[in-house]
């Protein structure tokens, strides 16, 4: 079971399209959010990397994450509880 800001982090990922070949950095994924909340999103991605629901590619030039292609499926049903 994911928490509410795991789910948004998920969210926000599929509406910026975020699905394989597009990626963003943690900093970024956490720009999306209030300060106070930052850590706790660093936090939830993290998470996320370990429940294989986000991919975490290493490039020269940093870490990056997209949501997993093949939990597409269970990405979107997570989506819609979300938005419910």
């Amino acid at each position: 079971m994911t928490t509410s800001l795991e789910n948004e982090i998920i969210y926000k990922m599929f509406r910026r399209r975020s699905l394989g070949g597009v990626h963003k950095s943690k900093e970024d994924i956490q720009r999306w959010f209030r300060k106070d909340l930052r850590g706790a999103a660093k936090q939830a991605l993290d998470r996320l990397v370990r429940l294989s629901l986000v991919v975490e590619k290493p490039t020269s030039y940093g870490r990056r994450y997209c949501l997993n292609r093949d939990r597409l499926r269970e990405i979107k049903s997570l989506i819609e509880e979300y938005l419910e």
